[in-house]
Formats: structure tokens, C-alpha cells, sequence
């Protein structure tokens, strides 16, 4: 404990004309640093404009590139639900024909179908082209 006690007493000391002769080491060191007089680069001062430049493209390329599929993936999904429905469309008409048609409708139970005047318009409400009809009694 003592020698605690010692330590605590104990100074720290400078030499003898320590600060007397500080300025002039202190200037000796800073002549001893060699001047630049390089001239820094155009594209080094304008680094951080370059690097914010950068990362706007990037992000804006990136966003563009998400927008982009997912647009797509939208669209193919719609495009793929539309050419379902269109096959089927066309795989109906190819199997029906003008007789088939008119075998239905005079053979209905209900009788709804009296004169070819009410076939028609059945035809017109339905929305049944009649070049469609042609067509597939031709083939």
C-alpha cells in the first residue's frame, strides 16, 4: 500500500528546455514534408457526383427492369386466359354446323322455335356469325 501511495506522489517531469525548442522541431518536420503540387484529376473531384449519378441510373434501371416483368407477367397471364378462351370458342364452332343447329332447335321439347323468323333472331341475340356458319358447312 505504501507504494501506492509512492506512485501517487511521483510527478511527471519534462527536460530541461523541452518547450524552449518545440517550435522550431515542429517546423523542421513540417519543411521536411514535400510539397505537392500535383493537380488532382477532373474525374477525382467529381467522384461524388459521379457515384450519386451512378446510383440514380442504377436505381432507375433496376425499377424499370421490376416494372417491366411484372407488367409482362400480368399481360402473359391475361394474353394465356384469352387464347383459353378463344380455342375453346373455336373448338365449339368447329363442331357445330348449320344442320346441328337446326336439328337443336326444331327437336327442342319446349317448342320455343315455331317459324324461321324466331331462329333468326335467336341466331342475332346470340351473336352466331353467319360467315362462321358458311364456313363450316363448306369444309
Amino acid at each position: 500500500m505504501s507504494q501506492n501511495i509512492k506512485q501517487k506522489n511521483k510527478q511527471f517531469t519534462v527536460p530541461n528546455g523541452y518547450f524552449e525548442h518545440l517550435p522550431d522541431k515542429i517546423l523542421s518536420r513540417i519543411n521536411e514534408i514535400p510539397a505537392s503540387s500535383e493537380t488532382k484529376p477532373f474525374l477525382f473531384v467529381l467522384k461524388k457526383q459521379l457515384a450519386f449519378a451512378a446510383a440514380f441510373i442504377l436505381f432507375f434501371v433496376f425499377s424499370y427492369s421490376v416494372f417491366r416483368f411484372i407488367n409482362n407477367t400480368v399481360s402473359d397471364n391475361t394474353q394465356t386466359k384469352s387464347s383459353i378462351d378463344n380455342t375453346y370458342e373455336d373448338l365449339i364452332l368447329a363442331r357445330v354446323d348449320e344442320i346441328n343447329i337446326i336439328d337443336f332447335l326444331t327437336n327442342t321439347s319446349d317448342a320455343t322455335f315455331n317459324n324461321p323468323n324466331e331462329i333468326e333472331n335467336y341466331l342475332i341475340d346470340e351473336n352466331i356469325n353467319e360467315h362462321i356458319i358458311q364456313e363450316n358447312l363448306n369444309e
